[in-house]
């Protein structure tokens, strides 16, 4: 899994797409009540966290890259409880009524079984009924970066350059910036998976599964990400 040693500092800005943040705060509300405690997988800097604050919602936030807890402790200060936590395998003290994971962070697990293993902690972590919410790559992210991408700018005190391209199963995003003439690299490998064996494995973690494209679409439509609605069975 990517660490975001140097990508954290400009990830608000280069990464998180504002009309995006709305529209993951608005799918939340379809589906999760905001009187219950809410546990959030890799929240990053908390740039979606702080749009579901603002709606009235009970957060924890958590990641595995204490740089982007860093970025969102600037935002928060103490005033919010943020946690390390690895979403491949993590336990909880009280079960959660709902828990999330954004921004296509599932992808990050490239083997097969850290998926598996996420799917059975979050079950565990969840009150009977409680609700996953997470969105991942659609197989036509594989197809849009057949061909390389390549993306350059500014972007505060740094020029970057950002390429991301899709071999196999795989996509790999590969950054670059120019800081105060030093250069500072990272590489970040997403895995995308299908939609049918994601629900396989729901389903053995027991839950029930529904899903959408691209937030409000069915899941038969083409689109960039597919967004589960997932809901622990009683007694699983």
């Amino acid at each position: 899994m990517s660490s975001y040693k140097i990508l954290a500092k400009y990830y608000d800005e280069l990464i998180i797409d504002p009309e995006g943040v709305l529209q993951w705060a608005d799918f939340t509300e379809r589906f999760l009540n905001k009187e219950g405690s809410v546990l959030e997988l890799a929240s990053g800097s908390g740039a979606i966290s702080e749009e579901l604050l603002k709606r009235g919602y009970t957060l924890t936030l958590s990641d595995l890259s204490e740089e982007m807890l860093l970025r969102a402790k600037e935002k928060f200060g103490n005033s919010q409880k943020i946690v390390v936590a690895d979403m491949r395998d993590f336990s909880v003290e009280e079960p959660y009524d709902g828990i999330l994971c954004y921004n296509d962070s599932l992808n990050y697990l490239t083997e097969e079984d850290e998926v598996r293993s996420c799917f059975h902690s979050v079950n565990k972590a969840l009150k009977d009924d409680g609700i996953f919410l997470f969105d991942v790559h659609t197989l036509e992210r594989l197809t849009e970066f057949e061909e390389e991408y390549i993306e350059e700018g500014e972007v505060l005190d740094a020029e970057y350059q950002w390429s991301i391209l899709a071999e196999e199963d795989y996509i790999t995003h590969h950054l670059t910036f120019w800081v105060n003439g030093e250069t500072f690299m990272e590489e970040h490998v997403q895995r995308v998976y299908p939609k049918e064996l994601l629900k396989q494995w729901l389903k053995e973690a027991g839950f029930e599964t529904e899903i959408f494209t691209d937030f409000t679409k069915n899941e038969w439509a083409k689109g960039e990400k597919y967004c589960f609605v997932c809901r622990k069975k009683a007694g699983r």
